[in-house]
């Protein structure tokens, strides 16, 4: 659901960049998780994903007709972890440093 959620924002970014004339590629999003990612591109198979509502399969759409891509990202190399963890120090750093954030 958050994979859908943040194509969905995507596109919306993107469809406001068009109407300003401003031509950019479609985006990618990162995601550490490998199940979203494959029932994103392939949920025929995944039975277990029923309870998903139609609405959030909207990312197969966006994904057929090249709107928006996806890869999987390693958790280890995952700069937004900084957001949702409390990370050691060390990790800390490099996702800050990942993000492109300086320190002050």
């Amino acid at each position: 659901m958050a994979l859908s959620d943040a194509s969905r924002e995507a596109i919306a970014r993107m469809q406001q960049l068009s109407e300003l004339r401003c031509d950019i590629p479609p985006p990618t999003l990162l995601s550490d998780n490998q199940g979203a990612l494959d029932i994103a591109e392939n949920p025929t198979n995944f039975q277990r994903a029923k309870h998903i509502d139609i609405h959030f399969h909207f990312i197969r759409h966006t994904l057929l007709n090249n709107n928006i891509s996806f890869h999987y990202i390693p958790t280890s190399d995952n700069p937004a972890d900084v957001l949702t963890k409390a990370l050691p120090p060390i990790k800390h750093r490099r996702c800050v440093q990942q993000m492109g954030l300086i320190e002050i």
